[in-house]
């Protein structure tokens, strides 16, 4: 059948059952199949005529407002194929640019709850997050550690950003606060606030590109704000943390972090570094960056499934595993599963997450960030290595599709209006910043009219397929399909799923990753970007490698020994797809590095 992914043949061999997973020419067709561009219909919205001035809008001058200006330079300097003349005008709240990444005493005038704090180390390898024309080793004058702080991401961002001038012209202090479409002569009425005067400005434009980041807002969870009421200690979301303030938070204390993800692992070890008793992880799902590690430096981490639902004597708390209603639609207390008390904690982190700020753009123009999607009728999951064990599954009712894609967003276009339109990386982009390079391109390409902008049913018919696509692919439907995962959840403690290291758990983890990679490979040719990973279902030797390096990141996580005090940071077996430098070492482990050493420039 086209919708079969793998053959599992089955070999019983003394009472012990081996699933091998082989991936298969069907495989092969369904990813090119998959991965074929939208053709625009000769109905396609129309876009800017040849000589057009085209006036445009950019909301943000953070990592994604900074490629875009510089892929508009580009185009600017290299002469547009389309003749269309783009006229860009930034507006940045902060008084310099970098986003979350930035400085904090570059906050803006007012309160700025989301930039990052100094310490701050990146959780990906620099060789996946890498700019073609600006290479590591354009930066570094050779070769660098793989995971780099947050002033090296910030200072190589900057660097590669601002050349050609392509910053200079940004309106930094300006805080957009009203952005509305006029349908009658479909242009943009965008109102500014210059936040050193308090001056209103209004202005009229023909395109919006929005870039203001996915993690603007702190998410705090009403259950865990109620949970917290009782607690005597110190509470912080991920975003409050600073340099100055957080070690006496932490030093010689039990700490507890709220989440399990990149903002949980990396303020676990800065707590280590800072001198932290021991730092508890709370798990909701079990699957996060933290719940992959096999071992912590001095064993001063654990990571438990089970968030907290009770506070008791102001500084304990009663920790038990949740699963999904379906019914009820929410998360509730796994009563078959024995809850766990965690006793005198200090300080409490909450790694809980952000949503973008829309606030000033009119509802008509937002996007649903939780990415809400209708699966179609009679949808049926294609058999796998878990079909077996839990069956068909129907979907829930409710499919929250927002960590595979945005169902009412085409390639950064609004679907209802793509003159309004979106620069995000994908969601759970494993990229970083090659992520926003690549849809800067394309969303550059759109407003130049090098790519036609597809008619509406097309684009949501395109969307469609790739969703479905993604739910046939095990992790990723499980992050988007709580029912699904409910029946993961249900197959118990001593199922190979938990074993990550089981070759089984390795072969989903394989189609994640190729999936991913396969995806990635499609956006570059569309776009034109000079980054080659092969054609659609066929990987060359580059795509390949981005695929070695995927495996090698959650390989490297899960098999850390106890007693060694290494953590995913030591490794250094990652090469530039550019320049083909391989990392280098640091002149220790990475947990001993001073928390104020804050460059790898040693």
């Amino acid at each position: 059948e086209k919708a079969t992914f793998h053959e599992i043949i089955v070999d019983y061999n003394c009472d012990i059952l081996n699933i091998v997973i082989q991936a298969n020419k069907t495989t092969m067709s369904l990813l090119k199949s998959l991965m074929t561009p939208l053709t625009p219909s000769k109905k396609s919205r129309k876009g800017p005529a040849r000589g057009e001035t085209l006036t445009v809008c950019l909301i943000g001058c953070g990592p994604a407002g900074m490629s875009f200006l510089q892929s508009a330079r580009k185009k600017r300097t290299n002469g547009s194929i389309t003749g269309v003349h783009m006229i860009v005008t930034c507006y940045e709240r902060s008084i310099r640019p970098g986003g979350n990444w930035r400085d904090r005493n570059a906050k803006c005038l007012d309160t700025d709850e989301t930039v990052m704090y100094g310490s701050l180390w990146s959780n990906i390898p620099k060789e996946m997050s890498e700019y073609h024309d600006y290479t590591f080793d354009n930066h570094f004058k050779g070769a660098a550690p793989s995971f780099l702080s947050r002033q090296d991401m910030l200072e190589y961002m900057l660097a590669r950003n601002s050349r050609n001038g392509a910053l200079d012209y940004v309106n930094y202090g300006h805080s957009v606060t009203d952005v509305t479409y006029n349908h009658s002569n479909g242009k943009f009425n965008v109102t500014v606030v210059v936040d050193s005067t308090g001056e209103i400005k209004h202005a009229t434009y023909d395109r919006c590109v929005w870039a203001g980041g996915v993690n603007s807002i702190p998410v705090k969870p009403t259950e865990l704000v109620d949970v917290l009421a009782e607690f005597e200690g110190q509470v912080l979301h991920s975003c409050e943390v600073d340099d100055a303030s957080f070690p006496s938070y932490v030093a010689n204390k039990n700490i507890m972090i709220v989440g399990d993800n990149a903002s949980a692992e990396d303020l676990a070890l800065l707590s280590v570094k800072n001198g932290a008793n021991h730092v508890y992880v709370q798990s909701r799902s079990g699957m996060g960056a933290a719940s992959l590690t096999s071992a912590w430096p001095n064993g001063r981490i654990t990571v438990t499934k089970g968030p907290p639902y009770k506070c008791i004597r102001g500084n304990t708390f009663k920790c038990q595993p949740v699963y999904w209603s379906e019914k009820r639609r929410k998360y509730r207390r796994d009563d078959d599963e024995e809850a766990v008390r965690i006793r005198e904690i200090a300080t409490v982190i909450l790694a809980t997450g952000y949503q973008p700020c829309q606030d000033f753009l009119s509802e008509d123009l937002r996007f649903d960030y939780r990415g809400k999607w209708d699966i179609p009728k009679g949808w049926k999951m294609v058999n796998n290595s878990l079909t077996k064990d839990i069956g068909d599954v129907k979907p829930s009712d409710v499919i929250n599709a927002k960590h595979v894609a945005y169902p009412d967003i085409y390639k950064g276009l609004l679907i209802k209006n793509p003159k309004m339109m979106f620069l995000l990386e994908r969601p759970a982009s494993d990229f970083g910043i090659l992520d926003l390079d690549i849809a800067a391109c394309i969303i550059s390409n759109f407003l130049l009219g090098v790519t036609p902008i597809p008619k509406e049913k097309e684009m949501v018919k395109a969307n469609n397929k790739f969703l479905e696509a993604s739910m046939n692919i095990p992790l990723l439907r499980a992050s988007v399909d709580s029912a699904y995962a409910a029946e993961i959840v249900e197959l118990g403690h001593d199922h190979w799923t938990k074993d990550y290291l089981d070759e089984r758990t390795i072969a989903l983890v394989e189609d994640l990753c190729a999936f991913k990679v396969h995806e990635l490979a499609r956006n570059l040719s569309e776009c034109k970007y000079p980054l080659n990973l092969g054609k659609p279902g066929k990987l060359n030797a580059a795509g390949k490698s981005v695929l070695e390096m995927l495996d090698l990141v959650r390989n490297f996580r899960s098999s850390i020994k106890e007693g060694s005090n290494v953590t995913f940071r030591d490794c250094s077996k990652f090469s530039s797809l550019f320049t083909g430098t391989q990392a280098s070492d640091f002149p220790s482990l990475w947990i001993d590095i001073p928390t104020t050493m804050k460059t790898v420039k040693f």
